[in-house]
């Protein structure tokens, strides 16, 4: 980890830290060993051989190293230091000569108390975690996830958009939450789990979180907020009448009224509008406010028409429907008088793909009685757009309607936008001849971006050239990021122009290439066979020598040269090889090309 926040060391310090995991099935001490974080530099700093207790991994066991550059804070504390906008670390062993490579990795720029690691134990792929695991094995289950309920208060005051958009985040995930007020309303702050009128709010997912955003009125500061359904026999109320409900005269009775529920609670006059199967208008001064007026709140009875209504109620700062009007309240409802129990139909709706948005619906219900008006809305998810509905419903309007006359099944279709972000692909040929720096140093880039490219020639090499998608030899180069792009800077050896470019492998036995030999292989005699052979392949093909320098467990160190090709570590006779049977252990192996024979000339780049 290159930005450490949370992991104190042993002093009380947030040092950058190293995970070190032992595969084996004994304990290993890697006192001695060298860790670095410049690749170029293998050997830039030694772990301590003083203090195995410390530096000795127990088999499947974990070691951290903190990487502060303060040696002098103990045997753990190493002399290096991670930057986190990305760097390299490299773990080597120092043979005789020989500097073998036990792991390295190149990461990118680093976000705070976010790890890269191996995705499992051991493994070769590297990921982030958002919750580290120092210590501990990274063979964990699926990330904790967590909850996020979000409120408007009151329902109709607005609406509270998130992004991302998901049904449940992982541990650590930034949500962004948008408090948009209705027509008449303004945003007035969160509360529950988020406090404050900070607009958009970022929330951090460390828990299960409920969050309401509050809209108030404007207009006076006065709202109609809902409508009561009155029981004028009894002058009580009834229940809240909701968006697209069905009264059934058979189960309430004959005797109804209305009230609307103001904010304040009194107001200068409410005047009302109903229309549908019966049509009135009506303005009330005093409280209770009511559709069909009251006498000190003795309800006046309404036995309403079968049929469909609509019912609108506005405030107003004076009587008599004068002063300013406040905001109002409009209400679709039915009327039936059914004496058994209405027929309902499900509806079932689905995003399409799933990841791409959400289907809202209102009101939400199970299942809904014939009749019933539901609307339904897609919301995109980041990096999507709604394109259609299909199914029980066609085309592109959102909100969409939908009136239920049977089950239903409907599925919004969102696509996914083109990416206004490129990625740049760098590399360096041959790997040995040198690296390429990069300025800004992401992993992608918005469209438009410039990025400085720097090839630097390693020792023994000097830069020729740039190919993929750029060309010519201007170095640094300047790419304007306007799609995805592949760059390859080509470094040439000096020394003659003469290079030893890779080792093959050769079966002794067919004289046959079995591959191309790459640092730090495992060659399984087992499965290989024991008359083996190296190559190595020049660049030009011909040159006047090679000298071979192979260390390890033979006997001797082997020293060869070659002057006809093929370039064979154990010679060969016209192309028939000679047969090598490797003793087991580790090997280190140098070609050096020269321009004459039996390593004479000028010497090249090995």
């Amino acid at each position: 980890m290159a930005s450490n926040t949370k992991l104190p060391d042993e002093n009380g310090e947030f040092d950058d830290w190293i995970e070190i995991y032992n595969a084996g099935t004994q304990a290993v001490d890697i006192g001695g060993l060298f860790i670095t974080d410049d690749l170029n530099n293998k050997t830039k700093y030694q772990i301590p051989t003083t203090n195995a207790a410390q530096t000795t991994i127990p088999a499947k066991g974990f070691l951290l190293l903190w990487a502060d550059e303060q040696p002098v804070q103990g045997a753990l504390h190493v002399g290096i230091k991670l930057g986190a906008g990305g760097e390299q670390i490299g773990l080597h062993q120092v043979n005789g000569t020989a500097i073998n490579a036990l792991d390295f990795l190149t990461f990118e720029a680093q976000t705070a108390d976010i790890s890269s690691g191996r995705e499992q134990d051991g493994a070769a792929t590297f990921v982030s975690f958002t919750t580290p695991t120092p210590k501990a094995s990274n063979n964990s289950t699926a990330p904790t996830t967590y909850t996020l309920t979000t409120t408007a208060s009151p329902g109709a005051g607005g609406t509270v958009g998130r992004s991302p958009n998901a049904t449940s985040y992982a541990s650590g995930t930034v949500v962004s939450l948008t408090a948009t007020p209705a027509a008449g309303y303004t945003f007035t702050g969160w509360s529950g789990d988020a406090t404050g009128t900070v607009n958009p709010l970022s929330v951090t997912m460390s828990a299960n979180k409920s969050i309401t955003a509050t809209f108030t009125p404007t207009g006076g500061g006065q709202q109609v907020v809902s409508f009561m359904l009155i029981n004028a026999a009894t002058d009580q109320p009834i229940r809240e009448l909701v968006a697209g409900e069905v009264l059934n005269l058979a189960t309430l009775g004959t005797s109804l009224n209305v009230q609307a529920i103001t904010s304040p609670g009194t107001v200068g006059s409410v005047r009302f509008v109903l229309s549908g199967a019966q049509s009135a208008t009506k303005t009330e001064t005093g409280q209770p406010y009511a559709l069909f007026g009251d006498n000190n709140g003795n309800y006046a009875s309404w036995t309403p028409p079968v049929g469909s209504y609509s019912l609108t109620a506005t405030p107003y700062t004076g009587s008599n429907a004068g002063g300013t009007a406040g905001t109002p309240l409009t209400l679709a409802f039915s009327v039936v008088n059914q004496s058994t129990p209405p027929t309902t139909y499900t509806l079932t709706t689905t995003a399409s793909p799933g990841a791409g948005g959400t289907v809202g619906r209102s009101p939400n219900a199970t299942s809904y009685a014939s009749g019933s008006v539901v609307s339904l809305t897609a919301t995109p998810a980041a990096g999507y757009t709604f394109t259609g509905w299909s199914g029980d419903a066609t085309g592109t309007t959102n909100p969409l309607s939908v009136t239920m006359s049977a089950n239903k099944s409907i599925t919004a279709t969102f696509t996914q936008t083109p990416p206004t972000t490129y990625t740049l692909t760098t590399t360096a040929s041959p790997t040995v001849g040198g690296s390429i720096g990069r300025s800004p140093n992401a992993t992608s880039y918005a469209s438009g971006t410039v990025v400085s490219l720097t090839a630097t020639p390693a020792a023994g090499y000097t830069f020729t050239g740039w190919s993929g998608d750029a060309t010519g030899t201007t170095n640094p180069l300047a790419v304007t990021m306007s799609a995805n792009k592949s760059i390859t800077a080509t470094f040439t050896a000096t020394g003659g122009g003469q290079q030893v470019v890779s080792f093959i492998l050769i079966n002794a036995a067919t004289d046959q290439p079995i591959r191309q030999l790459v640092n730090g292989e495992t060659l399984n005699l087992a499965t290989l066979g024991t008359s083996l052979n190296v190559q190595a392949l020049t660049n030009p093909a011909t040159v006047g020598s090679v000298r071979f320098v192979l260390t390890g467990p033979q006997t001797q160190s082997v020293t060869k040269t070659e002057t006809g090709a093929p370039y064979a570590l154990f010679g060969d006779t016209n192309g028939n090889y000679a047969s090598w049977n490797p003793p087991l252990g580790n090997y280190s192996l140098t070609g050096t090309p020269y321009t004459k024979g039996n390593a004479g000339g000028q010497r090249a780049h090995p």
